[in-house]
């Protein structure tokens, strides 16, 4: 057997594709084929979200910086009952950073120098901005439904006047589930 085993080698190398001839009927000739998968749990739903940001003056938006914020909702549901014994679900939001301000996400439209900036308010009055990559926790209800209301609005980014035209970031929420 040792002089095929090193002929097959030789002719694997050579030629890269790799067909593999072994003796059948011998004892030592058993070999073992390891298969391996992952049964999963089913998974919440996430409701898609668009968020309407409004149209605003770009004169008034070079003076203020920013628009006036605009709330909206993520909501989960049909969680199955293994994710409830968690209690929360981490929601990772992924979009394209802004180059000039790198914790808002890009404007995707064509409106020039202009970012969206997307953040959570706190209860005690201060707001978290929800940045490229991060995450967030959902707190689910024993029903397997929850929901974080969120906030968005348009700001300038940079020195240059803001140029007219649409605005839009798309953010894709990555449930992360342990």
């Amino acid at each position: 057997m040792g002089s095929l085993y090193k002929k097959a080698l030789k002719w694997v190398f050579a030629s890269g594709f790799a067909i593999l001839c072994l003796p059948v009927g011998a004892d030592d000739s058993v070999f073992e084929l390891e298969l391996n998968g992952k049964v999963i749990a089913d998974t919440c739903e996430v409701e898609n979200v668009q968020a309407e940001l409004g149209k605003h003056l770009a004169s008034k938006l070079n003076d203020e910086l920013n628009t006036p914020e605009q709330s909206f909702e993520v909501k989960i549901s049909k969680c199955p009952p293994e994710n409830l014994d968690q209690r929360a679900i981490r929601v990772q939001f992924d979009g394209t950073a802004d180059t000039q301000l790198p914790t808002r996400f890009r404007n995707e439209g064509s409106a020039e120098n202009v970012s969206i900036r997307v953040f959570e308010k706190k209860l005690d009055g201060t707001s978290e901005n929800v940045t490229p990559g991060s995450v967030r926790l959902i707190f689910l209800k024993n029903d397997g439904t929850g929901s974080k209301t969120l906030h968005a609005q348009i700001e300038k980014t940079g020195r240059e006047n803001v140029g007219t035209g649409t605005v839009k970031a798309t953010v894709s929420m990555v449930l992360i589930y342990q």
